[in-house]
């Protein structure tokens, strides 16, 4: 330390796993039931899941939910953070919601013109679950048939349009991804279609 105050702290120790650190029974190795490093899990195996990683089709996919997905053809994701916010954070202060002042869903050009939308048209997007307004942005930097869809709405800051965007009425917080348990934001179905009057 530059004035010479020596600051408590806690040496790094590396290799923990050849001291026996790492497992409760203080032998070498990993805290894994073979006690090595695993490419595979055998824990994920042992509970009936694939060892390693593989593509499953979301239960709410265009393919598993064929049928649905004819009525809402877009796969919906939510959950991309702003600049301007932190999840629901500051949408009271002026300065930092003049870098974004309304929520925005982002479409490709393709999924836009299908629907008649041109970037900053108000825009309901809905699911089997609820509709939201949101304002279209338009933009090559999301592939076709995927739509990303503000987070941070429905709190009882900042102005209306945010007040009432909250991606949480699009959700189904009964799928759950089967291993952790976390809420699915990021594979679900949706529709965009222009708002002519607000509905």
């Amino acid at each position: 330390h530059p004035a010479g105050v020596p600051l408590p702290h806690t040496p790094m120790r590396y290799r923990k796993f050849e001291t026996g650190e790492l497992r409760p029974d203080g032998q070498p190795g990993f805290n894994t039931p073979t006690g090595k490093f695993e490419f595979t899990s055998e824990w994920l195996r042992g509970h009936g899941y694939e060892p390693l990683p593989v593509y499953t089709e979301p239960v709410e996919g265009p393919l598993a939910a064929a049928e649905l997905a004819k009525t809402y053809p877009l796969v919906f994701n939510s959950g991309a953070r702003m600049q301007s916010t932190f999840r629901s954070q500051h949408l009271n202060i002026d300065g930092l919601r003049r870098l974004q002042p309304l929520p925005l869903v982002w479409l490709h050009p393709q999924d836009a013109a299908a629907r008649g939308i041109t970037d900053g048209d108000e825009v309901l997007v809905s699911s089997p679950r609820g509709q939201i307004h949101f304002w279209a942005y338009v933009t090559e930097d999301i592939v076709p048939g995927v739509v990303e869809a503000n987070m941070g709405g429905g709190g009882p800051l900042g102005p209306v349009e945010w007040q009432e965007a909250n991606v949480n009425s699009l959700t189904d917080p009964e799928n759950r991804d089967p291993i952790s348990g976390f809420p699915v934001y990021k594979a679900l179905l949706c529709e965009v279609r222009r708002v002519v009057e607000k509905e």
